[in-house]
């Protein structure tokens, strides 16, 4: 994984790509994500989001955070999958669920919690709760995400914090934050 991340920093991709997957056939869930994110996104390979999600589900698998979310994303918008809000969810909850103590991976895991909040908001998945959407917000902000504590503070009827937001999804996707 030391040499991906070499590689990968200096924009060589297609090296970073092979020693990517050299770790992810032994096995390793960090790099089987890696691995499944650059045929996501056409990095050091051609883009193949059928091989992606393989990798994906490898990494899922043993739990790694990253992985969950992304099969989650791929069933609620019906990319590579037949979309289902329902299986976004669990697999939101899968990624929520795990017990970390390191910081970094709390962080990675603030993305599945907003989701749940999002799909309990919006009632996708699961039924409308805007208590719980709000109670999981709090919960993403209290492990760093971005936007969690701007999304809560709308949702209590703050103008400011929806202006914020509203300025947010008029200036284009922001995924990694849930916009």
């Amino acid at each position: 994984i030391i040499l991906w991340e070499y590689y990968y920093d200096l924009e060589k991709y297609e090296d970073s790509f092979n020693w990517i997957k050299k770790a992810a056939e032994l096995g390793d869930p960090d790099a089987q994500n890696n691995l499944g994110y650059m045929y996501d996104n056409a990095l050091g390979t051609v883009e193949n989001k059928k091989l992606a999600y393989k990798w994906f589900t490898k990494a899922a698998e043993q739990n790694q955070v990253n992985a969950l979310t992304t099969i989650a994303y791929y069933y609620l918008i019906g990319e590579v999958v037949e979309q289902s809000y329902v299986k976004a969810f669990e697999f939101y909850n899968r990624a929520a669920d795990i017990s970390y103590e390191n910081s970094e991976d709390k962080y990675n895991q603030s993305r599945a919690i907003y989701a749940l909040g999002l799909m309990h908001e919006k009632g996708e998945g699961t039924k409308f709760n805007y208590k719980k959407a709000k109670e999981l917000y709090l919960k993403a902000d209290e492990y760093g995400h971005e936007i969690a504590r701007l999304r809560y503070d709308a949702l209590e009827g703050d103008g400011y914090s929806s202006l914020k937001l509203a300025d947010m999804y008029s200036e284009g996707s922001h995924i990694s934050i849930g916009i």
